[in-house]
């Protein structure tokens, strides 16, 4: 019982250092990008980034949550939850296709949004990771630590990747 109560603490530890982090690097990205490529490119990338996190909920569509439910009444049988990964993961993959095209067709419905297609493209990667995404298995197995380390160390390797590479206003697409 020990034990299991300190695997709860060492969860929730990393939890809210994960969280730290995920409110600490934005900010510190926010003034180093600001000065190197300017707000109006800022605001670029901000639109073409919110443009693909509006198709990202199409892609995870609720997944995530079902399937930690599903992984966690399921975790002693390693064929079901193989099934519902491969499941979940097709489903995902299918719509971040869908999520794509969608995008696409309202950048060429909507002329003046024309300007943002580079960045959308850029970003477009984000709805495949979005589809790839196996969090929900560690949810669901109740392996939150190993969630929020790789959480953590994404966060600070796009931080120290954006300090090193992006350097004026021509580094736009790099930054998004």
């Amino acid at each position: 019982k020990l034990m299991h109560f300190g695997r709860i603490v060492l969860s929730l530890t990393g939890g809210f250092f994960a969280e730290f982090v995920n409110k600490l690097v934005p900010l510190l990205i926010l003034r180093f990008v600001v000065q190197k490529i300017g707000v109006g490119g800022f605001g670029n990338a901000q639109f073409g980034y919110w443009l693909i996190d509006m198709a990202v909920a199409f892609v995870v569509f609720g997944y995530t949550t079902v399937a930690a439910v599903e992984i966690g009444q399921n975790r002693d049988d390693p064929v079901r939850l193989s099934a519902i990964v491969s499941e979940v993961l097709t489903l995902k993959v299918l719509h971040s296709v869908f999520a794509f095209a969608g995008l696409m067709a309202i950048l060429a419905a909507i002329p003046t949004y024309t300007q943002y297609r580079p960045v959308v493209l850029a970003l477009s990667f984000i709805l495949a990771t979005s589809a790839l995404d196996l969090s929900y298995v560690h949810i669901g197995t109740s392996r939150m630590l190993s969630l929020s380390l790789l959480t953590i160390g994404v966060k600070l390797a796009s931080l120290a990747a954006i300090l090193i590479f992006v350097k004026d206003e021509g580094d736009l697409i790099l930054f998004a």
